[in-house]
């Protein structure tokens, strides 16, 4: 979940599979830069970009295994059901071609037009279409349940005015650095603060994040009334913590979040089954888009092949780097053979199975190391040349 590509080079624990269409990629890069073993190249001679017209088809053999329909059955806001298909292939039934992904003709559709105020308004504005009246309302309800089911001596009953300036001295001493003062009804407060009824908590509960849900809650009603922009990035993020707590991630974008508790995250079943518990992170949050309206994009924690390939059913374009053990029997060239041809080297596959609409392009670019990016609408594009500092060339 770190994003690192230290995966992405072949080695002999990986699949056997791929070794023989590297082997034979490599044989025709031979044929035409040269043996990539020969030590004694010369390491400042000018070497062409490596380009997949360069390269005959490779292909896997024919297999009986087609795409395989996938129906998924969940409960919507109104708790009714909804069959959702899903088209989804199996590893082997892919067809791998050197050459390039064959380009879309993308008819993006506007979006909603933001109309943004003339002066800047205050923080506390913000703060308070995320955190309304009614949340502070309820959290001065629930701390005064608490408070009497605890039978705690000489309580003063609280009050949503009185809550606010709690949140907010919590929110103050997050910024300030503030020599520690001791503040009775302060500590009494956060003793007892509760935004929910502890006694209504089902005995078969499983969500680790139940006390606070009704917080995450206020915040996702306030992330639907935003609108969405065309461009979009999915991405996990790790939160510092060190106190005792099993959950110490969540996993969203800005226009909406999962926080992460393990096997009991919020995902349907059926679909994580389908796609990874990252695929089923984009699945859930794609709910919201429309076709032919948004770029999506996301690293390797979520790529797969039947997660681009279904994205691509629903027009929505996406982009991701790879974990390339999640696709069988990729043609790439070895790190090895692309660092013999020099820094800024591509190479390009394409893959389609029998019953899939659209291709699912994959380019490998050699940096200091290999990196593979995944897209069903693009891959290595318009190539541009450019300057950078190379130590070796000051």
């Amino acid at each position: 979940m770190n994003g690192m590509n230290s995966d992405l080079e072949f080695s002999d624990e990986e699949d056997d599979e791929n070794i023989d269409d590297i082997a034979i990629a490599n044989l025709i890069v031979e044929s035409v830069y040269g043996t990539v073993d020969d030590e004694d190249d010369n390491e400042d001679d000018d070497v062409a970009i490596f380009t997949p017209d360069q390269l005959l088809p490779i292909q896997t053999l024919p297999t009986d295994e087609v795409s395989m329909p996938n129906i998924v059955t969940h409960l919507n806001t109104n708790g009714l059901p909804v069959l959702k298909q899903f088209t989804t292939f199996a590893k082997s039934s892919i067809n791998w071609l050197c050459k390039l992904m064959k380009q879309k003709n993308i008819i993006m559709r506007s979006i909603e037009q933001t109309e943004f105020p003339n002066t800047i308004p205050p923080p506390i504005s913000y703060f308070m279409k995320y955190f309304t009246e009614e949340a502070f309302d309820e959290m001065a309800i629930f701390t005064n349940i608490y408070a009497e089911q605890k039978s705690t001596n000489q309580w003063v009953q609280t009050t949503s005015a009185e809550m606010k300036v709690f949140v907010g001295i919590h929110l103050m001493m997050g910024v300030l650095n503030l020599p520690r003062v001791r503040i009775n009804r302060f500590f009494e407060l956060r003793t007892h603060f509760h935004v929910i009824n502890n006694e209504e908590i089902p005995q078969t509960n499983t969500d680790k994040f139940i006390k606070v849900r009704p917080l995450y809650n206020h915040m996702k009603n306030r992330f639907y009334q935003l609108p969405i922009e065309q461009n979009l990035s999915i991405d996990e993020q790790t939160v510092p913590f060190k106190g005792k707590l099993a959950s110490k991630q969540y996993i969203g974008i800005v226009y909406d979040f999962i926080m992460f508790q393990g096997s009991s995250t919020e995902l349907d079943p059926a679909v994580q089954n389908l796609f990874g518990q990252g695929g089923a992170v984009v699945m859930h949050f794609i709910e919201r888009l429309e076709r032919n309206r948004h770029y999506l994009y996301f690293d390797n924690y979520f790529t797969s092949y039947n997660l681009l390939s279904v994205l691509a059913d629903r027009h929505i374009y996406a982009a991701g780097t790879v974990r390339v053990n999640r696709f069988a029997k990729l043609p790439l060239i070895t790190d090895k053979c692309l660092s013999k041809m020099g820094r800024g080297t591509s190479y390009e596959v394409s893959g389609i199975s029998e019953g899939q609409k659209s291709q699912i392009g994959l380019i490998k670019w050699f940096d200091n190391k290999g990196v593979v990016l995944g897209s069903n609408f693009i891959t290595s594009g318009e190539p541009e040349t450019i300057k950078r500092w190379d130590k070796k060339h000051k």
